[in-house]
């Protein structure tokens, strides 16, 4: 608000006056974009979270005023397969669908912001970065069953017969495995090592497990024959 004075140059009886008071209102032009309020939004999220919950909220401000600092968001790339979502006023991002870290352990998505000016004004620079965390949801597998093994009955004790082999789809020590025999009588005089799957034996059940948590393992059954050692002297 401004007051203005305005004097006229009369002498007699003297110079007048008048006074008015002026408003002026300043318009907000839209000349601000709007601004994230990190530059990278990263969260860990674990494969067997169940769908329809939030993960993460963006966040971004804009230096306007009124409509034209009003921000919606929007996901541009990286959604692909739709399992995010975003809502537009608020910046809370759902998980849509389930993950699976065996096929994608992490997304980048690149998310918009824009106000509500006319015309708008957007800022694209937003990433956010999911991390899928690997569930133990996966049981070893034998490479093959059953498996078999010939060896002569004068072989030294402790020497390795055959080498059993397991896979686990999953990570770290949800994938590392151990092996142990089953269904075997206390004083059993056949062993397999733990770590590597060798083993010195003739009819056995062997579970095959992850150190993951839960624990998971899955049983196998392998052959091994036994052939007499045959001995010969020269006359």
């Amino acid at each position: 608000m401004l007051l203005v004075e305005a004097n006229d140059q009369g002498r007699e009886p003297g110079p007048r006056s008048a006074t008015a008071t002026v408003h002026i209102v300043v318009e907000d032009d839209n000349d601000n974009a709007p601004q994230f309020s990190e530059k990278r939004y990263v969260v860990q999220v674990p494969e067997d979270m169940a769908p329809n919950r939030e993960i993460l909220q963006v966040t971004a401000t804009d230096q306007d005023r009124g409509s034209n600092a009003v921000v919606h968001f929007s996901i541009m790339s990286g959604n692909s397969r739709g399992q995010f979502y975003i809502d537009a006023q608020t910046g809370k991002m759902d998980l849509v669908s389930h993950l699976d870290y065996e096929a994608n352990k992490e997304y980048t998505l690149r998310v918009r912001a824009q106000d509500g000016g006319r015309p708008p004004l957007s800022n694209i620079s937003g990433l956010v970065t999911v991390q899928v965390l690997d569930v133990n949801d996966n049981a070893p597998i034998f490479v093959s069953t059953p498996f078999q093994a010939t060896v002569l009955e004068n072989v030294p004790l402790g020497y390795s017969i055959i080498h059993i082999q397991a896979v686990d789809a999953d990570s770290g020590d949800n994938s590392r495995l151990e092996y142990r025999l089953t269904d075997t009588t206390p004083n059993f005089p056949f062993s397999i090592n733990n770590s590597t799957g060798w083993i010195v034996s003739y009819t056995l059940a062997i579970t095959a497990r992850d150190n993951g948590i839960p624990q998971k393992g899955k049983p196998g059954i392998f052959v091994i024959g036994l052939n007499e050692a045959v001995e010969m002297s020269l006359q």
